[in-house]
């Protein structure tokens, strides 16, 4: 064979080579195992999938996570909000009628205040006049209640607008029962009066007592010595109104009595016995022994004739 012949030849068989073989590697065969790896490692990655999922949650666990989370923020917040929005819980109030320790401090508490309460317990007139009058003293609604207002108050140290001070009188009497008793009785009677005066006379301690305010709320301001009715002709009793007054009526042709000032009928308040020249025939006080009309000083007589106006209550037990 000729040179030229041999390399045809050897050209040939290289090209046939590669149009089967491929550029001249042999053809690899994709196995099956080759096929299992890939399912494995697609199977590998599913299970780090769901492994991650089940580390950080698939996305609606998340969401629903997140969403109670925020729901429970929400609640927190509104809860809070409406704790502020709630009113302060009240201080609780204390009226008459009331018992108990708390009433024995508010006693207590007055009593700081000069109202020389007993300190019973128990919410009387007695203690019902000074709360009037201690409100009434601290510019603050006088109601008879005990509040938070009241307490705040009564928590204060005594000043001489709040300090409660007897009035001074022109008389002073011997009788035992306090300014405090005095006052208390007349409020608790609930009696009212269409001035600014009430007149109240005690037959059995032959006291009058005059005092200004308003029902519920009067206030002791003069008490007067006084003669009532003998038990053959005593003082009637009840309500009344002073309606008419009179410089002096005569007794008999040698003697009067100065200042009357009517309540009922014939009966009258007026001066002690005069003479016919203005000398005290009969002066006494403090006794019955009258025809039942109540029988004053001549300073007394005088203040009711030129000071309570018509209208006013008068009260007699």
């Amino acid at each position: 064979m000729n040179f030229k012949k041999l390399l045809m030849t050897i050209i040939c068989s290289t090209v046939l080579s590669f149009l089967i073989f491929g550029c001249g590697s042999a053809p690899v065969e994709q196995s099956s195992p080759q096929k299992g790896i890939n399912s494995e490692n697609n199977n590998t990655a599913g299970n780090n999938s769901n492994q991650s999922n089940d580390k950080k949650g698939s996305p609606e666990k998340q969401n629903n996570e997140q969403n109670s989370k925020q729901n429970d923020e929400t609640t927190n917040k509104t809860n809070d909000e409406q704790k502020k929005q709630e009113p302060a819980e009240e201080v609780k109030s204390y009226r008459f009628g009331d018992k108990g320790e708390k009433i024995k401090e508010i006693q207590r508490s007055l009593n700081k205040f000069n109202y020389s309460l007993p300190v019973d317990g128990f919410f009387g007139t007695k203690t019902l006049w000074a709360v009037k009058d201690f409100q009434r003293r601290n510019k603050i609604p006088v109601d008879g209640i005990v509040g938070e207002q009241t307490l705040y108050k009564l928590s204060l140290k005594p000043t001489k607008e709040t300090m409660y001070t007897p009035p001074k009188n022109p008389e002073t009497s011997k009788d035992t029962s306090s300014i405090n008793t005095i006052e208390a009785f007349v409020n608790g009677k609930g009696l009212s009066s269409t001035t600014k005066y009430l007149i109240w006379v005690n037959t059995e301690t032959r006291h009058a007592y005059v005092f200004t305010g308003e029902k519920g709320s009067w206030r002791l301001y003069r008490d007067m010595l006084c003669t009532v009715g003998k038990p053959s002709t005593p003082t009637v009793k009840g309500t009344f109104k002073v309606n008419g007054r009179g410089s002096y009526f005569r007794v008999n042709k040698n003697t009067i009595c100065k200042y009357y000032t009517r309540f009922y009928g014939s009966y009258l308040f007026h001066s002690v016995i005069l003479d016919n020249n203005g000398k005290i025939v009969d002066g006494r006080l403090g006794m019955k022994l009258s025809h039942g009309c109540v029988r004053l000083s001549i300073e007394n007589a005088k203040f009711i004739y030129d000071n309570i106006p018509n209208g006013t209550t008068v009260y007699i037990n």
